[in-house]
């Protein structure tokens, strides 16, 4: 998956690379595969956590 990741990034988002990327992230696995994928390729990422409510209100 990194590998199929990293030619996306070269090949059609080149322009992220060197830049400073703001993931917005939920604790979800798309999120969370996200984030590990480009912390992997050492892109500079920054994170905003997001709540969607989705689970309904915490106890």
């Amino acid at each position: 998956m990194l590998k199929a990741f990293q030619h996306h990034i070269n090949n059609s988002l080149s322009f992220l690379q060197g830049s400073r990327i703001l993931i917005a992230i939920y604790g979800g696995p798309d999120s969370v595969v996200l984030t590990h994928l480009c912390h992997e390729l050492k892109l500079k990422i920054s994170l905003a956590h997001c709540n969607f409510n989705l689970r309904g209100p915490r106890k």
